[in-house]
């Protein structure tokens, strides 16, 4: 059976090719693969405006979650004193590891150099009033969060740490039965939307930042699908696609899928 570590270096020129293999927190992240157990492999690829940045593999534990969480908790210390994991562990400390069902650690890269590189933890829980409560309470909380809190709602932390010691948590909506929250969805989303993407596996919402449209995304084995429901412009097959794979989570900003014209999309490919 293929190692983990040597599925990336076959995808080394599409993850981390030329100088890109050479960064400090690729390194210390490729590490933590090597050592744990029960990973799922996937990257993203970020369309904006035409522009293309694919260089951010994560590897995702579905399996003794509370577990791999803690060890990514303790990691989060070794990628170096600019980053700033104090946000990050305060929070864990709060609301501890035992609700979490899903965990996702992955690096962004630049450059080289880690001042350009993004980390991210990404803990999706099972839904809890305690945990809920600490997400609508936190100071990054975005101001529409409230609206889609739903006992059909899973919340995910997704936390963002930038080198210089900024430190972020992104909300994350999830709803793992579309078709049983169609009402909040429409209300939200749009019918149309709503409608379509009801027949997807899942249906994950997020914000950007504090004041811009909302990301919305379909969750299926095929979701480019979504696009062809949707009819919409501006995507061009080739980003859809890894190595004749779709991708698994496709979004795009809510006010493009409502234009039916996306200059700006996300799409994730599963590598194990």
């Amino acid at each position: 059976m293929q190692r983990d570590v040597d599925v990336l270096l076959a995808e080394r020129e599409t993850l981390f090719p030329g100088d890109l293999s050479l960064n400090p927190c690729l390194r210390q992240w490729l590490g933590q693969v090597a050592l744990d157990q029960h990973i799922q492999l996937e990257f993203s690829r970020k369309v904006s405006a035409g522009r293309v940045s694919q260089y951010r593999p994560s590897l995702g534990f579905v399996e003794r979650v509370p577990d791999h969480l803690s060890r990514c908790l303790g990691r989060l210390r070794h990628y170096g004193e600019g980053f700033d994991d104090a946000p990050v562990q305060r929070f864990f400390k709060g609301v501890g590891t035992g609700w979490a069902d899903l965990v996702i650690h992955g690096v962004e890269l630049r450059s080289a150099s880690a001042e350009d590189t993004r980390i991210k933890l990404h803990v999706r829980f099972v839904n809890r009033p305690e945990i809920e409560r600490a997400i609508l309470d936190h100071p990054d909380r975005h101001p529409d969060l409230h609206r889609f809190a739903s006992r059909l709602t899973c919340h995910t932390a997704g936390f963002d740490l930038y080198h210089g010691g900024v430190t972020r948590m992104r909300n994350y909506v999830s709803f793992p039965r579309p078709r049983l929250a169609l009402s909040l969805l429409e209300r939200e989303l749009g019918a149309d939307l709503a409608q379509v993407l009801a027949q997807s596996e899942g249906v994950w919402i997020t914000w950007k930042d504090q004041t811009g449209d909302p990301f919305v995304y379909a969750v299926d084995a095929d979701a480019t699908r979504y696009v062809g429901l949707m009819g919409v412009d501006g995507v061009q097959t080739e980003h859809l696609f890894h190595r004749r794979q779709p991708a698994y989570i496709f979004g795009a900003p809510l006010s493009q899928w409502h234009a039916r014209a996306l200059s700006d999309y996300n799409a994730y490919f599963m590598l194990r």
